[in-house]
């Protein structure tokens, strides 16, 4: 197993040791808190440590779609799409 393979979604590496052998990620998902979780290279093992904002595990969150913007000069810009959970018919 290696640290993506954990939540399988955006991770990223904040700090590591000098040896590079325990590293600290956070690991975001569109529809739950971000969670910080201590990585052990060696072990290959990953614990819990803090759950940012937990009383957002208890809301239903919408999905975010990543989605490219053109703009009249060309350029594309990178935006998330939040969609409503029910839409009006």
């Amino acid at each position: 197993m290696n640290i993506r393979q954990l939540h399988g979604d955006d991770s990223r590496v904040v700090s590591r040791s000098r040896a590079h052998d325990h590293w600290r990620a956070w690991f975001h998902r569109d529809r739950s808190s971000p969670r910080s979780h201590p990585w052990d290279r060696k072990q290959r093992r990953c614990e819990l440590l803090l759950i940012a904002r937990p009383k957002l595990d208890d809301c239903m969150l919408a999905p975010m779609m990543p989605i490219g913007i053109k703009s009249r000069h060309g350029l594309s810009f990178h935006a998330h799409l939040t969609r409503p959970l029910v839409a009006p018919p």
